[in-house]
């Protein structure tokens, strides 16, 4: 969808520091991650549905609530949608589903994801030119909007990945994923550093067609 978390490209909200480590500014702030870690790992939601969420926040709450506050505010529309209140929440937790914190973090790294299905031959090649889609979906998209419309080359086939549109809606959909690279002039016109260029993998559906031409 389009809102104002798909900010790439745009300007008007100052430099990047890219000196900046800092990941978790207050102690409750890991709290929050750990409980979105726990949550994903024993299969509450999954993380194409908190981005959804995320992206819903009205851009005024989103420019102007902390990054881990954000997070809390999907966690806790998520919960309310599977019909968690926070006096349900306080109910005594089974000892088999605690996860001690230090034991989360491998937990979640050593979580098997299921093999893909098989599909249809893929539509593209490696080499190939070809043409981002210019829809604006009122869902879930990993489609950058300053690459919509945009000619690309492919230069590798990454395989078949789920489908992050349809997870975010519940829905199980697999697709075959492409390395995608464009030239900044491409995207930005003259206004783009020479030499610039940009890598995005996209779903086979996000691909308009191929482009005969540069």
């Amino acid at each position: 969808m389009d809102g104002i978390h798909d900010m790439g490209g745009m300007h008007g909200f100052g430099p990047v520091d890219p000196n900046y480590e800092t990941v978790f500014e207050r102690e409750e702030y890991k709290r929050i991650y750990g409980i979105n870690m726990l949550s994903i790992l024993q299969r509450a939601y999954n993380i194409d549905k908190t981005r959804y969420y995320m992206e819903n926040v009205s851009p005024a709450v989103y420019l102007t609530t902390p990054y881990w506050e954000r997070w809390l505010g999907m966690i806790e529309r998520l919960y309310a949608e599977l019909g968690v209140t926070p006096e349900a929440a306080e109910v005594a937790i089974p000892d088999a589903m605690l996860i001690p914190a230090d034991k989360l973090w491998p937990r979640f790294k050593a979580a098997k994801v299921p093999a893909p299905p098989a599909l249809p031959a893929p539509k593209f090649v490696t080499g190939m030119l070809i043409r981002a889609r210019r829809d604006a979906p009122a869902t879930h998209t990993r489609l950058p909007r300053y690459v919509r419309g945009c000619i690309g080359r492919i230069e590798q086939y990454m395989g078949i990945f789920r489908f992050a549109d349809a997870f975010a809606s519940d829905r199980s959909e697999f697709q075959h994923v492409y390395s995608v690279r464009f030239d900044g002039a491409e995207m930005w016109g003259s206004a783009s550093e020479p030499n610039t260029c940009v890598r995005i993998e996209l779903y086979e559906s996000y691909i308009e067609g191929r482009v005969d031409h540069d």
